[in-house]
């Protein structure tokens, strides 16, 4: 019985492992892409006041990089959701022995 329980209990640590894995990537690229994005659009401002000219791909570029910022913020949210919910499954498993 003390074998099934540890093997489930590092079948959960591994799960755990990845979820803290994924939720970390998630996090990242979320910056990484609101980061880029806060960049792109400043130095776009610097640019249209110092009297250059932006084409409106550009500005189809940013609105799909800020758009894709927000999709990774989305995804952020989720693992991070997704981590509170293994927590609390694991604060319940250890509870029980």
């Amino acid at each position: 019985m003390l074998s099934n329980d540890h093997q489930q209990f590092s079948k959960k640590h591994i799960l755990c492992q990845e979820r803290i894995r994924q939720a970390r990537l998630a996090f990242n690229l979320s910056v990484g892409f609101v980061g880029a994005s806060a960049a792109f659009t400043l130095g776009g401002i610097i640019f249209m006041f110092a009297g250059g000219y932006i084409s409106p791909g550009v500005y189809a570029a940013l609105g799909g990089l800020t758009a894709v910022g927000r999709h990774c913020m989305q995804l952020n949210r989720e693992a991070n959701d997704r981590l509170d919910r293994m927590v609390k499954e694991l604060d319940n498993f250890t509870k029980i022995e």
